[in-house]
């Protein structure tokens, strides 16, 4: 989110570079290059454990943000929609995948720790992040923006984005939190066709009304993804 003014250690942009590694040990995996793989996976298994280590807070009850910024005097934490990435992260497991159709597999394991974190990371998103059901992007009205000053209830400031969305659905599909992600669908999709939501690149949840770029592609694309995932999921358990 290039105006929340976010710095220090992000679990976002960590997860960015996860989800990065494991593409491309998959993909080295596809030509031959196994040694590489295994050392691309090796450095994804070292930022996982530095989130583990620093972005877990046991006070907070989640994986959250520890920012520094200049204009607040040292650092201070900050939980974000987005932060549902790293749930995909550590979930996903493209460079063992063998054979097609099966990138959504997870390689979490019953009783893993990660997996009592995760849950405990979205009931925090639930609760601190939902406002009467609106997913937002920000847990609170930002106090200070850049280089794009936004007034809450614009754009990056505590507004419910379809695309962080998507993310967050597909986060609660790999953690079988179907109730919770029916109730995000709901806002992006209805009985016969797709709601004008899903189309937006933000909507303002008080007014209800769209606004930014319009068909915003990546939103679209964020929930195709975490809708298929489940389909994917469902036809698993019934086989």
């Amino acid at each position: 989110m290039d105006t929340v003014l976010r710095a220090g250690k992000i679990v976002y942009s960590q997860a960015c570079w996860i989800l990065a590694l494991k593409d491309f040990a998959s993909v080295l995996t596809q030509v031959g290059r196994d040694s590489d793989a295994r050392h691309m996976i090796k450095l994804a298994d070292e930022t996982i454990s530095a989130v583990e280590h620093r972005l877990w807070s046991q006070q907070d009850c989640c994986y959250i943000d520890v920012q520094e910024s200049h204009h607040i005097g040292g650092p201070y934490k900050t939980l974000t929609q987005d932060t549902s990435l790293y749930l995909i992260g550590i979930t996903e497991n493209t460079h063992d995948d063998k054979t097609k159709g099966t990138r959504y597999k997870s390689h979490i394991q019953t009783n893993d720790p990660r997996e009592m974190r995760a849950k405990s990371t979205l009931d925090a998103i639930k609760s601190r992040i939902w406002k009467d059901k609106w997913p937002l992007i920000t847990e609170a009205d930002l106090k200070s923006t850049g280089p794009w000053v936004l007034k809450p209830y614009f754009y990056h400031n505590h507004t419910f984005w379809p695309w962080a969305t998507g993310i967050e659905m597909l986060a609660r599909s790999r953690f079988d939190r179907v109730e919770e992600y029916n109730i995000l669908l709901s806002k992006l999709a209805s009985e016969n066709e797709p709601h004008p939501h899903a189309f937006y690149e933000w909507v303002n949840p008080n007014t209800g009304k769209g606004d930014g770029a319009y068909p915003f592609r990546t939103g679209i694309s964020a929930v195709r993804i975490a809708i298929a995932d489940i389909f994917w999921r469902n036809s698993q358990k019934n086989e």
